[in-house]
């Protein structure tokens, strides 16, 4: 979905905390951003993988269960490589995984953030060039 400019992008968020998601969220349409949540990485997957319409951002928690935040990713960039990712986490450890480290090309935001941090979390990851794998 190609975004209009100066319209906020769309953004789709994956937090397995409930509470963490809906403050996330509530932030967000305080602030204009369209935005669909998740506390499922795998059902966010599937909507990305089945919907008609493409976030411009993903938000995305790192520890979360069934399918963590990056293998989520992973996933995400093999169906849209183009796709702009910004990782939260409390856990920095959480980082690296069994099939290798951050990703260089997403952002991070470290919990607990404020509503300003996320904000500007999200305007530095937009005006980002998110490259393709093949580069």
């Amino acid at each position: 979905m190609a975004r209009i400019p100066d319209q906020p992008p769309k953004i789709l968020l994956v937090d397995d905390e409930p509470n963490m998601l809906h403050l996330t969220q509530r932030i967000l349409n305080h602030h204009g951003f369209p935005n669909e949540g998740f506390t499922s990485a795998v059902n966010a997957y599937e909507t990305l993988r089945t919907g008609d319409e493409t976030p411009d951002l993903v938000l995305s928690d790192v520890d979360m269960p069934e399918m963590n935040g990056l293998e989520f990713y992973r996933k995400v960039r093999h169906l849209k490589p183009h796709l702009r990712f910004l990782f939260v986490t409390g856990s920095p450890s959480q980082l690296h995984d069994s099939q290798g480290s951050f990703p260089r090309e997403a952002g991070l935001l470290l919990k607990p953030f404020t509503a300003e941090s996320l904000l500007r979390a999200i305007q530095v990851r937009m005006n980002q060039h998110t490259p393709s794998p093949e580069e």
